[in-house]
């Protein structure tokens, strides 16, 4: 991903546990499929892009939770969500990887 890739951010500064702030250098807007096969479920998810260390590769949201109609369980790695056909389908997480 390049700079020229990302629409430019106007919102306020982010603000993290400790109080520090960071601007963000912009945003992008994709699809992210969730599952394989028959618990597919695509949404149009808004990614900023900010210059912070972090464990993680992304955070997803409470706005794509909810598009989801997903809850998650951090204690348990899990993320169980609604399928296209109103299934309900479980994501595991790997503390490993």
């Amino acid at each position: 991903m390049t700079e020229k890739n990302l629409v430019p951010y106007v919102g306020s500064d982010l603000q993290g546990f400790s109080g520090s702030t960071t601007k963000p250098w912009g945003y992008v807007d994709l699809i992210v499929t969730f599952g394989k096969e028959k618990a597919m479920n695509s949404v149009k998810v808004q990614f900023l892009e900010v210059d912070c260390p972090s464990l993680y590769n992304c955070i997803i949201g409470r706005t794509t939770l909810a598009e989801l109609f997903a809850v998650s369980s951090t204690i348990q790695l899990k993320l169980k969500y609604y399928t296209k056909d109103g299934q309900v389908a479980t994501i595991n997480g790997d503390i490993a990887a």
